[in-house]
């Protein structure tokens, strides 16, 4: 494509933009390139202009077949790494607006067409993908109904990974609800209770995973004469359930259809364990008949053979009886906890979001803390402590962990099944703090505060031992909260911007001040200052800017000390460390007066903690892996 070719393209792209969009997601957004259009909707992939990630813009008339809002309000009840995060939602002038998470990979759709008919296989690999999405949105409280589940409407990653995506059409289940309001999907694959007269449920989205599976099997979405046309005869029986008229008749659940493609899945290995059985023994028979083998040999090769086989499914079972154990244990753990504590006192969690830490270590996934004469940090499976000087190791918890914090003695953390803290010292089991729909969880005296997105961000408090749990704000959508100073300090939503506001800790249910006007993300308090980034429109060329903006903690003294965009930060007593749009996410590590910028680590990093000296991160140049490096830039090292 010539370079001409492209200006042009671009700059009809801009115009066209322009006319289509009002002037805050103008603001926001860039265009990048036109996905799809039609007379009644728009889809367009645009880059946020302030940290250059990217997304997609979808634009309909009002009443074209889903709402902008609607759709918002049920992605936000959803954090699940298969379903995309809303962004931003408006409605204006007789459009809906909606820009969302950019998912990487290839439609399905597009992935069967390049690929061909797929293998029995590969079909049951990405139905049963769907089918954990799925049971996901279902199990939601009240459900969620996605109702266009079609091959458009699923990504497959480049590490093959299942997306779920497009929630313009998906509906809360309601229990007195007869029917839904329209008939609405893509007619190929709308279940028969979408055209009217019945209520769409949990098993409406089966019915059309079933034609997926059959398109994937095919390339066609035709359903009648399964039995000739469909050619994976093991499967077929589980397909022809899918597509039932009757919903009773079908599964009634994406668990119990999980189930049955497992079950085929493990007779599948069975009669190949048999077959391959069968030719061992052959050539056994044939090897002793011609006198060909060693004994002494055999004798030897078996009993290695039997011990490899032995370690082997022992290391296996023992994986397998931990995590069983584990959960058998947490659950007797909550019931005993919930005895004696009156109702408000345990909230189950659901959805919980993995943001949250503690203060001065805020953003992202949390995965490293300072505690005490350690430092604990969490990989995707376990969680490790180390000492200051990153010379000794020990497992602390052989499960995943994030959002570490820690509080005299305890690392309190969101285990495998909820929030939950654990003594350092002594080595105790994890104890459970259960809470509901957590987004950020903060320690500071004797208490734990935490943000409730199922309430509108609101605050919530409770004990050290999860007791006394009860909401301490009405306050609505508070944004990267921080405690310093006896003040939590966060970004407050009002109709028209984002600014920095602060609540006293001992008068939580007063108005917020205000401090300053500027959009405020990613808070830090450090000693007698907040440190934020601020983004700013300039009027005159309505371009964002983004900045690092140092204000004493009482709201004066306010000093501008960077001017780069800048995708995240975190701000401690070692310097600012930030990665910024234009160095493609490579990590800095600026003073805290802005006197100094340093390369850190000359590598694409997704998240970043500092604990001890050391700075925690996640490089996306390698696999997502999890690396240190000191403060100084030495010692750079790959942890897993």
């Amino acid at each position: 494509m010539g370079e001409g070719f492209k200006s042009f393209y671009q700059n009809v792209l801009n115009e066209r933009l322009s006319e289509l969009l009002p002037t805050q997601l103008r603001e926001k957004y860039e265009p990048v390139s036109c996905l799809s259009g039609g007379e009644s909707s728009e889809v367009y992939l645009v880059r946020r202009r302030f940290d250059g990630q990217k997304a997609v813009l979808r634009v309909a008339m009002s009443g074209a077949g889903g709402s902008a809002q609607i759709e918002r309000q049920i992605l936000d009840r959803l954090d699940h790494p298969a379903i995309p995060k809303a962004l931003d939602a408006l409605t204006e002038d007789g459009r809906e607006y909606l820009v969302r998470e950019y998912m990487e990979g290839q439609t399905l759709g597009a992935y069967v067409k390049a690929h061909g008919p797929l293998q029995e296989t590969e079909i049951m690999d990405i139905a049963i993908g769907l089918c954990d999405v799925l049971s996901y949105i279902h199990a939601r409280q009240p459900p969620i109904i996605h109702r266009d589940i079609k091959p458009e409407n699923i990504v497959i990653d480049l590490d093959g990974h299942v997306k779920l995506i497009d929630f313009g059409i998906a509906r809360t289940w309601r229990e007195q609800a007869q029917s839904d309001t329209v008939a609405i999907g893509s007619r190929p694959y709308m279940a028969p209770e979408q055209f009217g007269g019945a209520q769409t449920d949990a098993r409406t989205d089966l019915f059309s995973l079933g034609v997926v599976m059959i398109f994937m099997a095919t390339r066609d979405s035709d359903r009648t004469n399964l039995a000739h046309r469909f050619p994976h005869g093991r499967l077929l029986p589980v397909v022809q359930k899918c597509v039932k008229v009757d919903p009773a008749a079908r599964y009634q659940s994406a668990a119990q259809l999980k189930k049955a493609m497992l079950r085929i899945r493990r007779r599948t290995l069975t009669r190949i364990l048999i077959a391959a059985g069968s030719v061992v023994a052959v050539t056994l028979l044939v090897a002793v008949a011609l006198r060909l083998g060693d004994e002494g040999g055999f004798a030897r090769g078996y009993a290695a053979g039997y011990q490899a086989g032995v370690e082997c499914g022992q290391a296996e079972g023992e994986k397998r009886g931990y995590d069983a154990g584990y959960d058998q244990r947490l659950d007797e753990l909550i019931q005993a906890r919930a005895q004696g504590m009156d109702d408000n006192a345990v909230r189950f969690f659901s959805g919980v979001s993995y943001q949250g830490n503690s203060s001065g270590n805020l953003i992202n996934d949390g995965l490293a803390v300072e505690a005490g004469d350690y430092i604990c940090y969490a990989t995707a499976t376990q969680i490790y402590r180390m000492t200051l000087d990153g010379k000794r190791e020990s497992l602390v918890c052989n499960h995943e962990g994030k959002a570490l914090n820690y509080h005299n003695g305890y690392l309190y953390h969101l285990g495998k099944r909820g929030w939950v803290y654990r003594a350092l010292v002594d080595g105790s089991e994890c104890v459970p703090i259960v809470q509901h729909h957590i987004d950020d969880l903060m320690v500071d005296g004797d208490k734990l505060y935490m943000t409730n997105s199922e309430d509108g961000r609101k605050l919530y408090r409770c004990n050290l031992d999860g007791s006394g749990f009860e909401k301490v704000s009405d306050v609505e959508d508070m944004f990267y909260p921080s405690i310093g100073n006896g003040y939590l300090y966060f970004g407050h939503l009002s109709d028209k911007d984002r600014y920095l506001a602060r609540l006293p800790l001992d008068a939580l249910d007063s108005e917020p001040e205000k401090l300053d006007n500027p959009e405020a993300n990613w808070i830090n308090v450090v000693g007698d200052n907040v440190f934020y980034a601020a983004h700013n429109v300039a009027p005159e060329t309505r371009f964002i800017t983004s900045g690092i903006v140092r204000l004493n903690v009482n709201g004066t003294e306010r000093a501008r000390i960077m001017g780069d965009m800048l995708s995240y930060m975190n701000v401690t007593r070692y310097g600012i460390f930030a990665f910024s749009g234009p160095d493609k996410g490579r990590l800095h590590k600026i003073s805290l007066d802005g006197s100094q910028d340093d390369l850190l680590v000359d590598a694409k990093v997704g998240y970043v903690n500092v604990a001890g000296g050391w700075v925690f991160y996640i490089n996306r140049d390698d696999k997502e892996a999890l690396y240190r490096v000191r403060v100084d830039g030495t010692d750079n090292q790959r942890l897993g």
